[in-house]
């Protein structure tokens, strides 16, 4: 089973609730690691987990200073761009509805699946849509 890295933004209010529901869903997809949502940082064994998880996904819905979102996205696109295009992590990035895209630099990057949700219906429609994508290819390799 795949291990799937999952990393947010600080959580306020409704934020945790979709979290946890895409944490919920994310487990149809193999095993869930990552950092604790309430830590404001990685530590250095959270950046073993995202290293070897085949894929990242990340809850974004308030600034980050960096140190844990921004931190294990681009460890990952520096590890892509060092491996075979067969070995890269794919990254989804999920953005609350409150989200000022702008503020994030990793918007505008080609390996990187950026969405925008409404909702946790929304949120989990977008994980579902994700991996399907990826199981699509994969059994077409």
């Amino acid at each position: 089973m795949d291990e799937i890295y999952l990393v947010s933004s600080p959580l306020q209010g409704e934020d945790e609730v979709v979290y946890m529901g895409i944490k919920e869903r994310l487990k149809r997809y193999g095993e869930v690691i990552g950092p604790d949502p309430k830590e404001n940082r990685i530590f250095a064994h959270d950046y073993f987990l995202f290293i070897r998880a085949k894929k990242l996904v990340a809850q974004i819905t308030n600034p980050d200073s960096g140190l844990k979102v921004g931190q294990a996205i681009g460890r990952i696109l520096e590890r892509n761009y060092l491996h075979p295009s067969g070995q890269k992590r794919q990254i989804l990035c999920l953005y609350g509805p409150k989200f000022d895209e702008n503020s994030f630099p990793f918007v505008d990057i080609q390996d990187i699946w950026n969405y925008q949700y409404k909702n946790l219906e929304e949120a989990v429609s977008l994980v579902d849509k994700f991996f399907t994508l990826f199981e699509k290819k994969q059994s077409t390799a």
